[in-house]
């Protein structure tokens, strides 16, 4: 704890340290500020989506899951599917 109170004063009064440690404080700190204000953030999930213009949904083919039936496809994860499709507007990205 009493180095962070040291770099904290050092900061505060920059007297108190050589000006050769002063300058590499400051070039550190600009320099961390930069490199992590360049970095990009990784597309989300919904944006990854998006670009490929496809999703890919797996479950297994049972009469409580999934299943095919003469008008297309019915069960309670191809409904949520569905339903989370609509809900995020998705919708034509689903491929019978």
């Amino acid at each position: 704890m009493q180095h962070v109170n040291r770099f904290i004063t050092a900061l505060i009064k920059p007297s108190l340290l050589p000006q050769k440690q002063t300058a590499r404080v400051l070039f550190l700190s600009l320099a961390t500020l930069f490199v992590s204000s360049c970095s990009q953030q990784a597309p989300s999930k919904l944006e990854q989506v998006l670009n490929r213009g496809e999703i890919t949904v797996v479950t297994r083919n049972s009469p409580t899951t999934y299943y095919e039936r003469a008008d297309g496809f019915a069960g309670i994860e191809f409904e949520l599917v569905e339903l989370g499709l609509n809900l995020n507007s998705l919708k034509g990205l689903l491929k019978n």
